[in-house]
């Protein structure tokens, strides 16, 4: 799998920069690899010895820019850290072997005035995606709602996809609390 288009223009930044990074999981049906980029929309899926692409991003940005279009200009550590966090970019991404679909997380950055006031929370969003890798819902949450989850926490069982709850941990440190989020029903309007 090499390198998308995206990434052969421009500057991303320091190793630090979340929009290099590269994500992956494992479809336990199908028996292959799905990669997904953190500044492309696109998800690849292992093909004997090639790839398939397809589209899956988010309805709530369309382009995710490099910290500068000029490969040779040197980005200090806190330029591309505020970057990476006013940016949106993908995040993570999950097979559900049990509902047979995948989760794509869409973060969407904190707003200059935000990050400058110390803020670390943006907004997110799920995207749903079928078997045949096609976008069948988002599911956004605002930043004050976003703030309450830890999305390095993700697990994905029978029961559903739960997400740690960052407010609750934050108050009971010696308790573990996630929330449960189940797909019901998909409609056009969460397209």
């Amino acid at each position: 799998l090499g390198v998308p288009e995206i990434y052969r223009y421009g500057n991303w930044g320091t190793q630090t920069a979340q929009p290099t990074h590269l994500f992956h999981t494992y479809n336990f049906n199908r028996h292959k690899f799905v990669y997904s980029f953190a500044a492309d929309p696109f998800l690849y899926v292992e093909e004997g010895r090639g790839y398939s692409k397809f589209f899956v991003g988010s309805k709530y940005f369309k382009t995710i820019y490099p910290q500068s279009f000029s490969r040779k200009e040197k980005i200090d550590k806190d330029k591309s850290w505020r970057h990476c966090n006013t940016s949106p970019f993908y995040d993570r991404l999950f097979y559900d072997r049990y509902s047979n679909l995948y989760y794509r997380i869409a973060l969407h950055g904190v707003t200059p005035d935000d990050y400058d006031n110390g803020s670390k929370f943006g907004a997110f969003s799920i995207i749903i995606i079928n078997d045949n890798f096609k976008k069948v819902g988002e599911v956004y949450f605002d930043k004050s709602i976003a703030k309450n989850y830890c999305l390095k926490h993700i697990v994905v069982t029978r029961e559903g996809l739960f997400i740690l709850r960052n407010d609750i941990y934050s108050e009971q440190p010696n308790f573990v609390s996630l929330e449960r989020f189940v797909v019901k029903r998909i409609s056009k309007e969460n397209i």
